[in-house]
């Protein structure tokens, strides 16, 4: 099992804070609030913080490996955009050393077109998800506005 180490300055020497539910907060919720605050009682329960005791550094691990997905996700695809400009521009010998620089050497059956077209594939749903979403947030922007001016 790997060890937990302070992403900031690597020390192993850590504290664990559990945070969110407890029955103390879900009873007093209860009390002030009726069954609205028992059920607000159990939001954020499984959350734990981190601290380290070297540096003092707090972080969340769930939000941690969260942002290094985002980040590892950011690479691929620049990555992927690289390959595929240098493919497009017919700089072959380009695109051969990006994909060797990532993968190593191909393997058997491999070619250049089929690893663009794999990659060019992904990037075109990429990219129309981000623009289905983009396109979802403007009509919802669209649909609040239009309830703020006739309502």
């Amino acid at each position: 099992m790997s060890e937990v180490k302070c992403p900031k300055c690597g020390s192993n020497q850590i504290s664990a804070n559990k945070k969110g539910f407890s029955a103390g907060k879900a009873v007093a919720g209860a009390v002030l609030a009726g069954p609205v605050g028992l059920a607000a009682g159990a939001i954020g329960k499984n959350k734990v913080d981190i601290t380290c005791l070297a540096c003092g550094n707090t972080w969340n691990p769930v939000q941690l490996a969260k942002d290094q997905e985002l980040r590892q996700m950011g690479v691929e695809r620049e990555w992927r955009k690289s390959f595929i400009a240098a493919f497009e521009a017919k700089d072959l010998e380009k695109a051969h050393a990006i994909y060797e620089k990532k993968y190593g050497e191909p393997r058997e059956g491999w070619s250049l077109e089929i690893e663009y077209a794999a990659q060019k594939k992904t990037e075109d749903r990429l990219e129309a998800f981000t623009n289905g979403v983009y396109v979802c947030f403007g009509l919802i922007v669209l649909a609040i506005i239009f309830y703020l001016i006739y309502y």
